[in-house]
């Protein structure tokens, strides 16, 4: 037998082997996929949302002073938020719509620090917010101040008052002139006009705008 025929002989062999076995490929994988022609109900399956794995941020906090009864400020709404106190214990209340929080508090002094954080529905903690005790607001208003006798034609009002209190006079026409005390609680308000029988009216307002009048109403004098 010629080469040239063997080799076409060797090729027609070689295809029909290779057709035989596609077929039964083919047939193995329609089994597979469905042997008796028989198609199952559908199952449906809907993508829920992702796990929220994100902290809130930090709570601002506003600031904390001595005797304070509510650690205040703004977290994400609906935010758990927790203060830690000083002595370790808890106290915690619920961020509302707009995120403002109000955690009530007791014993706070000046110098301690609370520690506070903000956990949302998916227990995901945020960093913590740590603020320190201010010193109680000054609600005690100044002594009365010690006015000097004043005459008529004085060219100022003097007298003592809290040191670096702002000392006030009320003219008998209604207007104002103020001074600031020294360290020493000296003052000179500056003045004129007086005339005898007039008086003046004196108030100290220290740097927490507590104010106390005089109620020392002097009558000037010739």
């Amino acid at each position: 037998m010629a080469l040239k025929q063997q080799q076409q002989l060797t090729k027609m062999v070689t295809s029909a082997f290779q057709l035989a076995d596609w077929k039964k490929v083919k047939q193995s994988l329609s089994q597979r996929k469905d042997a008796s022609n028989n198609t199952s109900t559908p199952t449906t399956a809907t993508v829920a949302k992702a796990d929220d794995k994100t902290a809130p941020d930090a709570p601002v906090v506003n600031p904390v002073k001595a005797g304070d009864k509510a650690v205040t400020g703004t977290a994400e709404a609906g935010s758990t938020v927790e203060v830690t106190l000083p002595d370790g214990t808890k106290a915690t209340a619920t961020a509302d719509k707009d995120g403002n929080f109000s955690v009530p508090v007791s014993g706070l002094e000046e110098g301690q620090t609370v520690s506070v954080t903000a956990k949302d529905a998916s227990n995901n903690t945020s960093t913590p917010t740590t603020a320190t005790v201010a010193k109680a607001d000054d609600k005690t208003a100044p002594d009365a101040p010690v006015v000097n006798p004043v005459k008529a034609g004085d060219k100022a009002v003097t007298g003592t008052a809290e040191a670096g209190s702002t000392v006030e006079v009320t003219l008998p026409d209604g207007t104002k002139a103020t001074a600031t005390a020294d360290k020493d609680g000296n003052f000179s308000v500056p003045v004129s006009g007086l005339e005898e029988g007039q008086t003046v009216s004196v108030t100290a307002k220290d740097a927490s705008k507590q104010y106390i009048n005089s109620n020392y109403s002097n009558s000037s004098e010739s």
